[in-house]
Parts: C-alpha cells; structure tokens; sequence
C-alpha cells in the first residue's frame, strides 16, 4: 500500500534530514579539531603542534604533526622536513603560555 505524503510530514522529512546534516557536519568539525588539536611536553612546558594539508605561513608550507615527524624522547625535541609522495611536510610547535 502506497502511503500518500501530506505536505506537513514531508516538512517533517525534511526538517529531520536537514538536522541531521548540520549534526553531521557539526561532528565532522570537532573531530578535525580534536585531531589537529595535538600537544606534547617539552622542557615542563605544553606546546601545540602544528598541522595543515594546506600551506600556511611561515613561508607557505605544509605542516605534518604526526608522531613519526615530531616528537620527544631522552634526547630532546625533535623537529623534521620530510617528503611524502611529491610534497614535502616541515613540523612547528607553539608554546601556549605566553612568556611577556
């Protein structure tokens, strides 16, 4: 049996799905956040690491905060420029407290 669509229920179909896209898309943004939103401890302090797949500044580059490409061991802090494929991927990291 075929159910006929009253103009309110399909406002409602509509309705729903175009919250549930703006969850979604909502959901989507938090986990980029929480993905790019890396630190480590160095020297007693917490640093951020940066992360992009588009280039920014300084000097319009990409930057790759994997553990493989920055890190800290008994050694020290550890900083690379590593190529991947054709491009290549330098790592930053920024201190969050403000020293003056």
């Amino acid at each position: 049996m075929n159910r006929i669509k009253t103009p309110s229920s399909l406002y409602m179909t509509r309705r729903i799905s175009w919250r549930a896209s703006i969850v979604s898309l909502c959901l989507a943004a938090i986990a980029v956040s929480v993905a790019r939103a890396d630190e480590l401890q160095f020297s007693n302090r917490t640093w951020r690491i940066k992360q992009s797949d588009q280039r920014v500044g300084p000097g319009h580059n990409l930057f790759n905060g994997s553990p493989d490409h920055v890190w800290v061991d008994e050694q020290g802090l550890h900083l690379t420029i590593k190529q991947s494929g054709d491009l290549w991927y330098c790592t930053e990291v920024v201190l969050k407290e403000s020293l003056g």
